[in-house]
């Protein structure tokens, strides 16, 4: 047995390990953040190809006829998915072709969009999902306000006068007035209107989704 190896040689099958080591990182490390997206991937016919773990966790939860053990789409999705597709081939067939599927939980949206992977010839699905609110008094109050403010502020955007809000709280325009001259203060505005575009702003910032 020949133990004379040229030292050339051992840096080769070393840096060559070494190339294995950091790939098998690497691909292990794609793996890893593409589980952590939603996406789903089905071929240009439509057939399912590859689901990660927290779309398919997203889908059981919107879906009654999906569960986490099933390599397949929901049946109204997959509907959906042909008529993207037959869309994309005849686009004059179809009037009513919508580009993004939605389906509301209670307070919670999921969206779903499609794009072309054109080099695979491949569709990729993105899945989000969005927390719903309706206008509340809490999420206004959540902006810094006091609670009376809040729920003038609430009143405000619903069209009630400064008089038709002083009638539900049983006080006089003046002590309304007041409320509003402080919500302007902290809202850096000066006009009613302005407080109302400030406040839809600063809650959709926040990641507030209005239905």
């Amino acid at each position: 047995m020949d133990f004379n190896i040229p030292h050339a040689k051992l840096r080769q099958s070393y840096q060559s390990a070494i190339a294995s080591i950091r790939a098998e990182q690497e691909l292990a490390q794609i793996k890893r953040v593409i589980e952590l997206l939603n996406i789903i991937i089905v071929s240009d016919t439509g057939q399912f190809q590859f689901m990660s773990q927290s779309a398919r966790r997203l889908l059981n939860k919107y879906f009654d006829d999906f569960s986490l053990d099933i390599n397949c789409l929901p049946e109204n999705l997959q509907t959906w998915l042909n008529n993207q597709i037959r869309f994309l081939t005849h686009p004059y067939e179809d009037p009513a072709h919508s580009l993004l599927f939605c389906v509301i939980q209670e307070n919670e949206k999921l969206t779903i969009r499609m794009i072309i992977d054109e080099k695979s010839d491949e569709y990729i699905l993105f899945l989000e999902e969005i927390k719903l609110c309706y206008l509340s008094i809490g999420a206004i109050e959540s902006l810094g306000l006091t609670k009376r403010e809040a729920e003038v502020m609430f009143w405000v955007m619903q069209g009630k006068t400064n008089a038709e809000i002083a009638e539900v709280f049983g006080c006089s325009d003046r002590t309304v007035k007041k409320h509003l001259e402080h919500v302007y203060s902290k809202l850096g505005v000066q006009t009613r209107f302005k407080a109302m575009i400030t406040v839809l702003e600063k809650l959709k910032m926040s990641g507030i989704s209005f239905r």
